[in-house]
């Protein structure tokens, strides 16, 4: 009997410790409205995002032109060279001004490019669409960077794998939702409400912005965050965490110009010795992105294939093709969360498990014949991708100085859109040079899954004998007076 009392009351723990997990989401929702205003703004900045992206594939077909996956894989990439050449000057402006201003400009000015691509309409034009592309998202290099680097201001540290789980479940909802509706709209009611849609995303998102207070990079990182535990002492902060070093913010606020004090800020990233860890965690995207890169391109080529569309139509497959990738980007990080703990190996061990997720996805793509299977595919390798997405931003949260946030996320957005752009637009070459078929791509990203597979498995059994001899530093940022700041 007491044996069975033992039991039972061990399974009554387990069982309030998942319900008390699983409870931390809407939680935090409830209870930090710093974090829900950014919450929801992401959420409507992403509301037609991908309406926006399925309506200008459209477009390209539209042209008449033969080389659909070249100029595919073109818009693909205009989507994401901004984020490689702004990388410095985002990364030092999430670094030294007010990101919550930042935020702001980058959407107005982004709400006013979303409603010009109503004009591709009229004038179909290759060279017009990808001008719009380039402009829209060199805005959004500079959103993303402040975007991440504002959670631990407002996310107290122990709750930042919520926030960031959270984050994850609200691109992929948006992604299931918007690319569905824009299939759906671009079929049946045209491309210009899928622009409109876009347009009109980003100012709800404005208007979510318009609630956060200022967030310069400096403000309240000390035990106590802006969203939660207001009244708590700030000299609370834990015994483990690594005090910043005023000497470092003196030397970095003494650029004369503001060109100096970029180049100033890029180089530090690589000539810090604290920071070769978060380096190394900047990486973890881009080996993702070289493997997942070209997946866009081939569901594309997917679409466009007869024998695996829906009812012949071919828009409409295009977005339940990405309305599987965002139901799998919604189960991958909560599945992770239920199985991995949030220490630093634990970390690892979520993204070798997704890598094994990823070769899987890419196992179904190379043996296709039906879009169930297609499907398949893109659900394994989404959910493979969003856990390696929220884990690696994690990891750099908690590993890195948070001074150097927004250069540390500028940079790795910037190192992953190398990596992702580079890989899709090889294989769009491919494709159309006919020198691989869609399968046969899958079958080459299937090996490169099983090598990164192997190095993130050294990587974490590495990580984990050092964090055996010595603890990992996690940093937090504590008050320093404005004479020590150097007056910036």
């Amino acid at each position: 009997r007491g044996r069975d009392r033992v039991g039972g009351t061990m399974e009554e723990e387990e069982g309030g410790s998942k319900l008390a997990s699983a409870l931390a989401y809407p939680k935090l929702l409830i209870d930090n409205r710093l974090y829900r205003a950014a919450f929801f703004a992401s959420i409507f900045q992403d509301l037609g995002a991908w309406a926006n992206l399925i309506a200008s594939l459209k477009v390209i077909e539209s042209l008449g032109d033969d080389k659909t996956g070249f100029n595919a894989a073109l818009v693909f990439f205009c989507r994401q060279i901004p984020t490689v050449v702004l990388f410095p000057i985002s990364g030092f402006c999430a670094d030294r001004y007010d990101r919550k201003v930042i935020m702001l400009l980058s959407n107005c000015v982004s709400a006013l490019v979303a409603a010009a691509f109503v004009v591709l309409t009229k004038y179909p034009s290759l060279g017009l669409l990808c001008l719009l592309i380039l402009s829209k998202n060199a805005m959004g290099s500079f959103y993303d960077p402040c975007d991440r680097a504002v959670i631990p201001q407002i996310v107290h540290k122990d709750k930042i794998h919520v926030a960031m789980t959270l984050n994850g479940v609200a691109w992929s909802s948006m992604l299931a939702i918007g690319a569905a509706l824009g299939g759906v709209m671009t079929s049946q009611l045209g491309l210009v409400r899928c622009f409109l849609l876009d347009a009109v995303g980003f100012v709800l998102s404005i208007g979510c912005l318009l609630f956060l207070p200022s967030l310069r990079p400096t403000d309240r990182y000390a035990g106590q965050t802006l969203g939660e535990d207001a009244d708590e002492d700030p000299s609370a902060a834990t015994s483990e965490m690594k005090r910043v070093d005023s000497k470092i913010l003196k030397a970095e606020g003494e650029g004369k110009n503001l060109l100096g004090r970029t180049l100033s800020d890029t180089l530090t990233l690589f000539t810090d010795p604290s920071l070769r860890l978060s380096l190394l965690y900047c990486t973890m995207k881009a080996t993702g992105g070289l493997i997942w890169g070209p997946a866009d391109v081939l569901n594309l080529k997917f679409s466009e294939t007869p024998g695996l569309q829906i009812a012949g139509d071919q828009p409409l497959t295009l977005g339940i093709a990405y309305a599987s990738v965002g139901v799998g980007c919604f189960v991958g990080p909560m599945a992770s969360n239920a199985f991995f703990g949030k220490k630093e190996v634990e970390l690892l061990s979520s993204v070798v498990f997704a890598v094994g997720c990823l070769a899987s996805g890419y196992v179904a793509w190379s043996f296709a014949s039906t879009y169930y299977v297609v499907y398949l595919g893109n659900f394994l390798r989404s959910a493979a991708s969003a856990i390696i997405w929220i884990k690696s931003t994690i990891l750099i949260q908690l590993y890195s100085d948070p001074l150097f946030l927004g250069r540390l996320f500028a940079l790795e957005r910037a190192i992953y859109t190398l990596a992702n752009s580079s890989s899709m637009f090889t294989a769009g070459l491919l494709l159309d040079g006919a020198v691989c078929t869609v399968k046969q791509i899958s079958a080459v990203l299937l090996v490169l899954s099983a090598v990164m597979f192997v190095l993130w498995t050294l990587i974490k059994r590495r990580r984990g004998r050092r964090k055996g001899q010595q603890p990992s530093t996690q940093y937090e940022m504590v008050p320093l007076d404005e004479d020590e700041v150097g007056g910036d």
